[in-house]
């Protein structure tokens, strides 16, 4: 069997090869576990600058009329603003229906879901990600054997109910009907 270098070994029991693979797996869970910090963090970081670029451009402290975008980077930079993708493009592209207070506080609980949602990945161990996925899915499978086994029910149900108009059919045939005697032909009417 393929160990995780990719080279093959020989394994004397299932027991090991189930330790390679939880020592393999767990070690992805501890990758897939930074990721997610890093992607709220960095979702996060957006929403605060949004949202404080908004309350400044409502409040006149950043003014972006009549001024070349040039000009205005070099005060986002001075006022500290974050750059996505190496530009200011998320917070210069806005449209002006986001300069609202209802957006802002749209942004406010947007901040406090991820900042929750961060908390709990923060508290949960890789180890518990791992438990709580292998529930998930054993919840998923029963779920789907359920559907499986549902579906094997109705198709046994519609092939019983089909044998049985079939036998019906056959023992209600109908006789084959007589040929009708031809009639007697019309006499062909004499010319005058």
């Amino acid at each position: 069997m393929f160990d995780e270098n990719e080279k093959i070994k020989k394994f004397e029991n299932i027991s090991q090869i189930i330790n390679t693979f939880c020592v393999q797996r767990y070690k992805y869970y501890v990758l897939r576990k930074e990721y997610m910090i890093n992607n709220i963090e960095k979702k996060i970081r957006i929403f605060k600058n949004k949202m404080r670029f908004i309350n400044e451009v409502m409040d006149d402290k950043l003014v972006l009329k009549r001024k070349k975008e040039s000009v205005i980077i070099i005060e986002l930079e001075e006022r500290g603003y974050d750059k996505e993708e190496d530009s200011y493009s998320y917070l210069l592209a806005l449209p002006v229906r986001v300069f609202t207070d209802e957006k802002i506080e749209e942004l406010k609980e947007n901040i406090r879901k991820l900042e929750e949602e961060l908390e709990n990945i923060k508290k949960t161990s890789e180890k518990e990600m791992w438990v709580n996925d292998l529930d998930d899915f054993e919840k998923a499978y029963g779920e789907w054997l359920d559907d499986i086994q549902e579906s094997e029910k109705k198709s046994e149900s519609r092939r019983k109910k089909k044998a049985t108009n079939a036998e019906g059919k056959d023992k209600t045939k109908a006789k084959p009907v007589a040929k009708a005697k031809p009639t007697a032909k019309a006499k062909p009417v004499a010319k005058k």
